[in-house]
């Protein structure tokens, strides 16, 4: 299923490294781990109601990740 998500991407931008990793546990523990190497951590958030709140995942990763955090909203 991760992978069939992100196919369409990985098509449009074939130069960019993907890794599909599903784990159990805390999805801001991974994604902080996970950058420890990185020079750029995207994350994604829902386009809210009102206003542009973000999730605790996101909050998370903003607060605690080692590399810089790019938040790109759901479009």
């Amino acid at each position: 299923m991760i992978a069939a998500a992100v196919r369409p991407f990985r098509d449009r931008f074939p130069a960019t490294e993907v890794a599909e990793v599903a784990a159990p546990g805390r999805a801001a523990e991974h994604l902080i781990d996970a950058a420890a190497d990185a020079p750029l951590l995207v994350v994604g958030r829902r386009r809210a109601a009102r206003g542009s709140h973000i999730g605790s995942t996101t909050h998370a990763v903003i607060h605690h990740a080692p590399c810089p955090v790019a938040v790109v909203p759901h479009t």
